[in-house]
């Protein structure tokens, strides 16, 4: 039963409670580390589940982040010293993504590089 919640949770909501607790669950009992037919089920659960959920947080870190990339690369453009730029600049060194090292957290770090490649041969 864990295996199937831990399922319809993925397909609904990774990262929802319902997720985490059979996830937790999973991960606690005993033969997820015995090398057996139900400890490969488990195993594999839980890393469907964590790719689900690493698809997941990708996604809203993109949906945060990309229109404050572009309203930095639009600022760029038209006034790199703006006030809408030193803001948008500012939104993404403080979002968490700015630091990890995804695809997000890369297009995060290219586009603060860029601005201040913008502001420098704007100085």
């Amino acid at each position: 039963p864990l295996i199937t919640a831990l399922s319809r949770e993925d397909t609904e909501d990774a990262s929802s409670d319902a997720a985490a607790a059979a996830a937790a669950a999973l991960r606690a009992d005993p033969c997820h580390r015995r090398p057996s037919a139900v400890g490969k089920a488990v195993h594999e659960a839980l890393l469907k589940h964590e790719r689900a959920a690493a698809a997941l947080e990708k996604a809203r870190d993109e949906a945060r982040v990309r229109p404050l990339i572009t309203a930095l690369s639009r600022e760029d453009t038209e006034d790199a010293s703006s006030d809408a730029a030193a803001a948008a600049a500012a939104a993404l060194r403080a979002d968490p993504c700015h630091r990890r090292p995804s695809a997000v957290g890369k297009a995060v770090h290219e586009a603060l590089l860029s601005h201040g490649r913008a502001a420098a041969a704007l100085e």
